[in-house]
C-alpha cells in the first residue's frame, strides 16, 4: 500500500520532529520518505539558507518529489511536513496520491516549541490568522 501523510502546523509546532521520527518508525518494515520544503534551502553543508524568492520553487520541489517517490510500483510512505495553512495549500498533494492510488492522512501539530528557522512571531500570528481547519 502507497501512503501519502501531510503533517500541518504553525512554525514551531512541531511538524520536522514528527516527520523525521514517523519516517524512522515506518522505515523499520517499509520504505519511508520524510520530506519538507525547508530542505530546498540546505546548502551543501546541510546549513539552512532561506531566500524567500524561491518559495515557490521550493514547494514546487516538494510536490515533484512526492509524486517521483509514488510513482513506485512498491509499497512507500511518504511524509510531507510543512505549514499547510490553507486548504488549497494541499490540494496538489490530494491530486498527487489520487493519481496513485495512495491513502492520504492529514496530521495537525499544535504544540509551541520554538521554531528552528527564526520565523518572527508577527508571521507566525499572521499565519495563524489566515490557518483553516479540516
Amino acid at each position: 500500500m502507497k501512503q501519502l501523510i501531510l503533517i500541518r502546523g504553525l512554525p514551531g509546532s512541531g511538524k520536522s520532529t514528527l516527520g523525521e521520527l514517523m519516517g524512522r518508525s515506518y522505515r523499520q518494515t517499509t520504505q519511508a520518505f520524510h520530506i519538507e520544503a525547508d530542505m530546498f534551502f540546505l546548502d551543501a553543508q546541510g546549513k539552512y539558507v532561506y531566500e524567500a524568492h524561491k518559495i515557490y520553487q521550493a514547494h514546487k520541489w516538494c510536490q515533484e518529489t512526492t509524486e517521483t517517490l509514488l510513482q513506485s510500483d512498491e509499497e512507500v510512505v511518504v511524509i510531507v511536513s510543512n505549514t499547510f495553512v490553507q486548504h488549497w495549500e494541499m490540494k496538489p498533494y490530494f491530486l498527487i496520491a489520487e493519481q496513485h492510488g495512495a491513502v492520504m492522512q492529514i496530521i495537525e501539530c499544535k504544540g509551541r516549541f520554538g521554531n528552528n528557522h527564526g520565523v518572527p512571531i508577527e508571521v507566525i500570528q499572521r499565519m495563524n490568522d489566515r490557518w483553516e481547519d479540516i
